[in-house]
């Protein structure tokens, strides 16, 4: 039986596939044993799925007994098609790269993995093939190997490698994970977690809180909490941590500081789970931004409440509302960029500037776009436990009046100066 499957979950959501390159159809070989096998909270099956959507594919089709209508369809439409198998796991980043190969008809190209004993070797018993893409008139070999006995995706292709002219591409790093048995799902489990971990992370974060984080998302995985319930909690901690040093006492105020530090900690597990299970959304991506700067608002009036408090200076009231002032300054900055250059419905990216943008920047304002990103992370937030430990918290505030809206006129000049041909935003949903 033929299944054609239309899996379009955003409509009017931006395409990574480049648009002069043909979008093809997805044909997946299905394993009715392992299909249902869960990993990271989804089935093999609905993990490929959604990762032919996340790339930009919107049509599927499962290799069932109808093989001559698969053909005929295809045929028809003469669009190429990306061969895959749901017992291996696939970063949807190298379907992006394969699907910007152009092809002729009767040619392909697969993209193989070695195993860890071994080098990438094109066409040898140590490499893993991970996905075939073909022009259709390529499939009706396919089909033959399965009616000649061929019992796995790995031998399909190597059928219609000994046929046809295949472009081999080894590949090196961890692009795709094969699924045989319970313990290869529980190394697949380790590789979908460590692939959260992101380059632009912090070396704090790397060290310590993501650390944290995928530890708590490996148990929140399989329940029903979403990303957006889990930005909420991180805002009903930050916002107590807050609350706490308005009062006018040390142990107080450290342990409004450990709530703060807390809930940035926590914060990385709405987008790990967002990621793991393809729950990423614009409205999120808002929502998180929204929730961190509330946080950051509350932390720098509270701050400044509980030293007035105190002190009896106004002087700490003024600087909590000139170091808001900033956060507030630098989240409009950047909301008008998104709201005037993001469309679609997809999720909203992580980064002053977009890495295809970076290189439209003057190579000062790419520095800067940088030093902004690093900025812009939260690791400040042990700097605040330490500074309350010492007694010193208004430092922090001095700093926080100064530090944030010198970061307005920093995003102002990448932004104004910089040449940017298209914003993105800074929301940071770890």
């Amino acid at each position: 039986m033929l299944f054609i499957v239309d899996w379009i979950v955003l409509e009017g959501e931006e395409r990574s596939v480049k648009e002069e390159v043909a979008v093809p159809y997805g044909l997946i070989f299905t394993d009715k044993e392992k299909d249902s096998w869960i990993t990271g909270g989804l089935s093999l099956q609905e993990r490929m799925l959604r990762t032919l959507q996340k790339a930009g594919i919107t049509e599927v089709l499962r290799l069932g007994s109808d093989a001559e209508a698969i053909i005929q369809y295809l045929a028809s439409h003469q669009a190429p098609v990306l061969c895959l198998t749901s017992t291996i796991l696939i970063d949807y980043r190298l379907i992006e790269d394969i699907l910007a190969f152009p092809l002729r008809q009767g040619e392909a190209v697969m993209a193989v993995a070695s195993t860890p004993e071994s080098p990438p070797a094109p066409a040898s018993d140590s490499s893993i093939p991970l996905l075939l893409l073909c022009s259709a008139s390529l499939v009706p070999l396919l089909v033959e190997a399965l009616r000649q006995g061929a019992k796995t995706f790995a031998a399909c292709l190597a059928y219609i490698q000994e046929r046809s002219t295949i472009q081999v591409l080894p590949l090196q790093g961890k692009w795709g994970h094969p699924i045989t048995d319970a313990a290869s799902i529980q190394q697949a489990e380790e590789w979908l977690f460590n692939s959260l971990v992101k380059e632009t992370d912090s070396p704090v974060t790397k060290m310590i809180n993501r650390k944290i984080s995928l530890r708590v998302s490996r148990l929140l995985v399989p329940t029903g909490i979403t990303p957006n319930q889990i930005t909420l909690l991180c805002l009903l901690i930050g916002l107590g941590g807050a609350a706490l040093l308005t009062i006018p006492h040390q142990g107080a105020r450290v342990t409004g500081a450990l709530l703060f530090l807390l809930s940035t900690i926590l914060d990385g597990c709405d987008g790990e789970i967002a990621r793991l299970k393809f729950l990423e959304s614009r409205y999120g991506g808002w929502l998180d931004l929204l929730c961190d700067n509330l946080i950051h608002i509350a932390l720098f009036m509270g701050i400044g409440l509980g030293l007035y408090r105190e002190y009896q200076e106004g002087l700490y009231i003024a600087l909590g509302g000139i170091a808001t002032i900033g956060v507030i300054a630098s989240v409009f900055i950047v909301s008008y960029g998104v709201l005037r250059r993001k469309k679609g419905a997809g999720p909203l990216f992580i980064s002053v500037v977009e890495e295809r943008e970076a290189p439209k920047l003057k190579p000062f304002f790419r520095f800067l776009a940088k030093v902004a990103d690093l900025l812009g992370r939260r690791d400040f937030s042990y700097i605040l436990v330490l500074l309350t430990l010492l007694g010193k918290v208004e430092w922090f505030l001095w700093a926080g009046a100064l530090g944030t809206n010198l970061y307005f006129l920093l995003l102002l000049s990448i932004y104004s100066w910089g040449r940017v041909v298209s914003l993105s935003s800074v929301a940071d949903r770890e």
